[in-house]
């Protein structure tokens, strides 16, 4: 049996030029969960809050910054290894200084290649818009010399092109355009009498056209005009190309510094918050938290080298102080390295508060003897082995797959106890006996084994409440020492019976006092005791006596639900008979040629079947047991989780 971690309560008093250094050293430690300020009732009044918006605010404008050029260096994120540097103040002016180098190499290379970019696209436009005039051998100078016509040219939207030349249609004129092939927009010439110039502008006025005066800046041939910027073209390109050429040889000297300046802010920036939570007095800091006791002299070693500091460390705190206390300690597993991956059995239903017995021991035991019952198989066993260690490997499914293991090798040395090998029982002998042959003495051993657990369930309620200091109900408790007699008595008296059959006066006397006392004491023993030491609600000897009999039918029917351990091992066999039955079925619907071939098509994928849904079933119902008949005896799963200062 493991109880949760002894937990102590260590203040920490620091100078003002140490608390920040002295908390990054707390976080490596891994073993101090910060108590806010507002908690601590006794400091409540003498403290007052630590400043820290001004430096979150340097930090989310550095990570702003850092992550503008990480975009621009296309820099992915991933893990950056080692120690991270935690120490708010230095980070900050080392981040600041390390961007703005980086920023001074990348910016300019970035604002070079942009307008690099606005040069190309003016080039390209250029050709785009000469074009059109050289396919009709126009020159500048025929332009420039118009005496009886008057041009208007500029940009159209492409979708309501037809509805400008529509538009055109009541005037004379000469429409010359080109679609731009990487916009939306079509560039047009217009050629109109100067008569009809006022008409142009008004039709221009009311449709989507703006103009353009590229004419006014351009001089010379248009064929030399398109060859120079040809030229000048590929010279732009060829700068552009080495420019990013640089950016990747900037993106690979920088990366590493990128990423870990991106670590070292969001670390930084976690401590900072943490840092919220503590007090200031005058101008030394109090830091307060739990620390698991063993772990008292790491703490005290790691602060060693700050001088101005004092350490105050609580003695640990017990069970019945925890119990009054209105500061909860959270709780930490002790567990060996074989029963930590057994920890999401409990976790899944809650964590154990401090003063609570931890059951991983027991469950891990009794979750692997239920399933490997239900499942006793040694063919899906094996598969189930070899499943769970194949997905160990994987780190995010490794306690569910080592669980999984654990319940296929459960299953491989049950089946092997009662002989069965997918579902066949006459291949392997029976090492115990095979319950299909002996159904009753199976539910008896069901039932036996449900004693055994609804029975620890009380016996653990009641070492629960001596490690509390809950006399009253560790002796007149329903799950304390009369439940447990009472239990116990209704068990023997039941054996008993069933062996004996009729019995003499006095042993009708006995049985009849090991079943009244018990009850007695349930029904009046807090009833005495409030009244005695006058304090805590009055129950009825009504309201008592109803109590008892709900405990009777609960724990009675708690140990009934047990008999479910045999009943699916049954199905399990019963199931595995349905699949040889099909294929055997099957059989006549094929020819004799393919009669091997029927039975690979039916009784493989009833085995599957059998294993996928019957094994989630059963997993279900061991945690159905182990949750209600188990836990309901004596653990809340009310506790909070010990999460220490990290960063990961």
């Amino acid at each position: 049996m493991f109880t949760p971690s002894r937990m102590s309560l260590v203040h920490i008093l620091v100078a003002e030029d140490q608390v920040m250094s002295l908390f990054g050293t707390l976080v490596r430690t891994n073993c101090f969960q910060i108590v806010r300020k507002d908690e601590l009732p006794e400091f409540r009044n003498i403290v007052t809050n630590f400043e820290t918006k001004w430096i979150l605010e340097e930090f989310a404008h550095l990570g702003e910054r850092v992550e503008k050029v990480s975009k621009l260096l296309e820099v992915k994120s991933k893990f950056v290894g080692g120690e991270p540097e935690i120490n708010p103040p230095e980070i900050l002016e080392k981040v600041k200084q390390n961007i703005a180098e980086i920023e001074t190499e990348v910016f300019p290379v970035i604002d070079r290649i942009k307008e690099l970019e606005v040069r190309i696209e003016d080039l390209d436009m250029l050709s785009e818009k000469i074009i059109p005039l050289e396919s009709e051998g126009i020159e500048l100078e025929s332009l420039r010399n118009l005496k009886f016509l008057w041009l208007t040219y500029g940009f159209t939207i492409r979708e309501n092109f037809s509805q400008f030349r529509a538009g055109l249609a009541y005037i004379p004129h000469l429409l010359i355009y080109r679609e731009i092939p990487f916009k939306e927009l079509v560039y047009v010439y217009l050629f109109v009498p100067l008569s009809y110039k006022e008409d142009l502008e008004r039709i221009l006025g009311t449709a989507p056209f703006s103009r353009d005066n590229f004419l006014d800046r351009i001089s010379g041939n248009l064929k030399e005009i398109t060859e120079k910027s040809e030229v000048e073209l590929w010279r732009v390109r060829e700068e552009k190309v080495l420019l990013f050429s640089k950016l990747k040889n900037l993106r690979s000297k920088y990366e590493s510094t990128l990423l870990t300046l991106k670590r070292q802010i969001l670390v930084n920036s976690f401590v900072i918050r943490a840092l919220e939570n503590v007090g200031r007095v005058g101008r030394q800091f109090l830091i307060s938290g739990w620390v698991p006791y063993n772990s008292i002299n790491r703490i005290k070693k790691a602060l060693t080298p700050y001088d101005k500091s004092v350490v105050q460390a609580l003695p640990p705190i017990s069970a019945a102080e925890a119990e009054k206390s209105a500061l909860l300690p959270p709780t930490k597993f002790e567990h060996p390295g074989f029963l930590k991956p057994f920890d999401w059995l409990i976790t899944t239903y809650g964590y154990p508060s401090y003063s609570e017995l931890d059951p991983s021991p027991i469950v891990a035991l009794s979750f692997l003897l239920m399933f490997g019952v239900m499942f006793a198989d040694v063919g899906h066993g094996a598969i189930l082995f070899l499943l769970g260690i194949f997905f160990s490997r994987f780190k995010g499914l490794r306690n569910l797959a080592i669980t999984i293991a654990g319940c296929g090798g459960s299953a491989v040395i049950f089946g092997l106890l009662f002989g069965s090998f997918f579902g066949k029982e006459d291949i392997i002998p029976a090492f115990w006996f095979r319950p299909f042959d002996d159904i009753m003495y199976f539910l008896k051993l069901s039932v036996i084994f449900g004693v055994v657990m609804v029975s620890l369930g009380l016996i653990l309620n009641t070492i629960q409440n001596v490690r509390r200091k809950k006399w009253v109900e560790v002796i007149f408790g329903n799950y304390g020492l009369a439940g447990i007699a009472l239990y116990w008595a209704v068990i023997v008296t039941g054996i008993f019976l069933m062996k004996e059959g009729s019995v003499s006066f006095g042993i009708k006397i006995l049985i009849a006092s090991a079943l009244v006392v018990p009850v007695l004491l349930i029904m009046l023993g807090r009833l005495l005791y409030s009244r005695l030491k006058k304090k805590g609600p009055e129950q009825g000897i009504i309201e008592s006596a109803f109590g008892v009999v709900e405990l009777g039918l609960s724990i009675l029917t708690n140990t009934l639900s047990f008999i479910r351990v045999a009943a699916f091992n049954i199905s399990h066999a019963a199931l595995c008979i349905a699949v040889y039955a099909i294929a055997k079925q099957t059989e006549q619907f094929m020819p004799a040629s393919g009669t091997g071939l029927s039975k690979i098509l039916t009784v493989v994928p009833g085995h599957f079947l059998v294993l996928v849904l019957e094994g989630l079933v059963v997993l279900i119902q061991c945690l159905r047991l182990e949750y209600y008949e188990f836990f309901s005896k004596f653990f809340s799963g009310q506790g909070v989780k010990f999460e220490p200062l990290r960063v990961s």
